[in-house]
């Protein structure tokens, strides 16, 4: 068959998908539910098995969600399997489709040169998501992947020619090539709050004041480092700190008690992808009743006061026939007790399925006054954002009550300029760091930035926020910054919810480990602690 290479098969892979081929219902109109129901709960040996016999089933047209889920995969393996030496994308993705699969390949170091069709269907987006890729990877300080080069053909231009130019030169762009950032970004100004929703919560909130007779602080390692020592709650012991993005259903209790002597005092977790695609609406039940349950009764217990965002994201919007449930399920709970937001919304993979999804639920959030939490794509990042931004204001969301989280230096300015709050993800390796953060607030100030750790079940740190704060302390940054930053501006964003109690933050915490939720402690055998903690 023609783009197909066993080179990389091994003699298991062959096997496996031998047995595909084998079944004798492949052409009847039930084949595909079943050859997709043998692979349901299959491990990752199998699922490349399946990526890699699409190319030969017969009903192709029936396998192309399931191919996109390949795709969508954080299994570098199943990814690889679907991509390379596979002929099924470049005849059955449509050019969003197609365009993901190159970008991701890229970014996860899988070989381009072994994506069938690639020259076939170069086009000028792809070569403006790879040229955004080269400048995103620059400005991070990251080397940019020599494969990157084969996206473009003759399509880049002049951006392309002034992009290889800067790689092979190792130093500044030539004039007119595209800069990453602005040296000359204008202060901005805070959003009014101006809507009904946000008048109910008082205007002016209590301001923190860290108190400053502790010395300096001096990690013991990097602000980025992904173990959560005790110690860093001496960090910036006079602070105070809100984490307005964290998963803490994938945290342990370990990782509570850490927070909460850092001086994390109040979080929001935003419902979001558990690892791997759930498989029907009862587990999304399941998930938005423990965020606002068990999870923020789980804080509670150590302190730390929980809220959450309600949604449906993007990942998972792809499997359209669950999200219709998904989203009919959603308005069930984001009207709930506790719920700031709707959220994390966006794009992943910037498709259709995403796009329809993310119009429902920002209409449930424009009908009820409420905020926004946005996902941006991992790839391609610039355009996501400026999409998601474009149809919030399209739908008519005040940008006030927008906040577009994992941003980077790309993306930065375009979510200040719409009048949004821009959220920066602190990870261990990806998508920003501590010290590129400090750079940010030192180009861009302080207003409307908000620091969070987005930790999750991947390698993260759910102290992010605290360490990042130190090292804003250590390179310079006056304490105003670090307390707009990490503290007030998530808290004036998400007040705007009229589900936070801003006088009972600005106190101290209240710690009562004798109560229980249905019956069930956080306890094992320990003493229940009593207590009234200050930051």
């Amino acid at each position: 068959m023609e783009g197909w290479d066993p080179l990389r098969w091994s003699v298991l892979d062959a096997l496996r998908v031998s047995l595909v081929l084998a079944r004798p219902d492949l052409d009847a109109p039930g084949g595909p539910a079943a050859v997709l129901e043998v692979f349901r709960l299959g491990d990752v040996g199998e699922q490349c098995a399946l990526a890699r016999s699409l190319q030969f089933l017969p009903r192709a047209e029936d396998y192309v969600w399931q191919a996109g889920e390949c795709c969508r995969s954080n299994m570098t393996e199943v990814f690889t399997a679907m991509a390379c030496d596979n002929a099924f994308p470049v005849r059955w993705f449509d050019d969003v489709a197609w365009r993901a699969l190159v970008v991701k390949a890229i970014f996860v170091g899988a070989p381009l040169a072994s994506v069938y069709g690639l020259d076939e269907r170069l086009s000028e987006d792809l070569a403006r998501m790879a040229l955004d890729l080269a400048d995103e990877r620059r400005s991070a300080g990251r080397e940019v992947q020599p494969t990157l080069w084969l996206c473009l053909g003759h399509f880049g231009g002049e951006r392309a020619l002034a992009s290889l130019e800067r790689e092979l030169a190792g130093g500044p762009p030539r004039a007119g090539a595209p800069r990453p950032w602005r040296s000359d970004a204008p202060a901005r100004a805070r959003p009014s709050s101006g809507t009904s929703r946000a008048s109910r919560t008082p205007r002016c909130w209590p301001p923190c004041a860290p108190r400053s007779t502790r010395r300096r602080p001096r990690p013991r390692s990097s602000p980025s480092s992904p173990r959560p020592e005790r110690r860093a709650g001496r960090l910036l012991a006079a602070m105070k700190f809100f984490d307005p993005h964290i998963h803490l259903t994938s945290r342990t209790t370990d990782d509570l008690a850490a927070m909460a002597a850092a001086g994390i005092r109040a979080v929001v977790e935003p419902a979001f992808w558990i690892g791997q695609p759930r498989t029907n609406v009862g587990s999304f039940v399941d998930y938005f009743a423990s965020l606002i349950g068990w999870e923020r009764f789980r804080a509670s217990q150590f302190g730390i006061a929980h809220y959450c965002a309600i949604g449906l994201n993007s990942k998972e919007a792809n499997n359209e026939a669950l999200a219709e449930q998904v989203l009919e399920l959603v308005p069930r709970y984001a009207l709930k007790e506790g719920v700031v937001a709707i959220g994390e919304i966006g794009f992943d993979e910037i498709t259709a399925a995403e796009e329809r999804a993310y119009r429902v639920q920002l209409q449930l959030a424009v009908d009820h006054e409420m905020v926004v939490m946005i996902h941006s794509p991992h790839r391609d990042k610039k355009r996501g954002v400026q999409l998601s931004i474009d149809i919030a204001r399209e739908m008519g969301l005040p940008m006030e009550r927008l906040v577009v989280d994992h941003n980077n230096e790309e993306t930065v300015r375009d979510t200040l300029e719409s009048g949004a709050w821009a959220g920066f993800t602190i990870y261990p390796h990806t998508k920003m760091d501590s010290a590129r953060m400090v750079e940010v607030v030192r180009q861009y100030g302080p207003e409307r930035i908000i620091v969070d750790s987005s930790a999750d079940w991947g390698i993260s740190d759910p102290l992010a926020v605290p360490r990042t704060a130190a090292l804003m302390r250590e390179r310079g940054l006056d304490e105003e910054a670090i307390r707009l930053t990490t503290w007030q501006n998530a808290l004036d964003a998400y007040a705007q919810s009229g589900q936070i109690d801003v006088d009972a933050l600005a106190g101290d915490a209240v710690i009562d480990q004798t109560q229980t939720f249905l019956d069930n402690s956080v306890l094992r055998g320990q003493e229940p602690q009593r207590t009234t903690t200050g930051a």
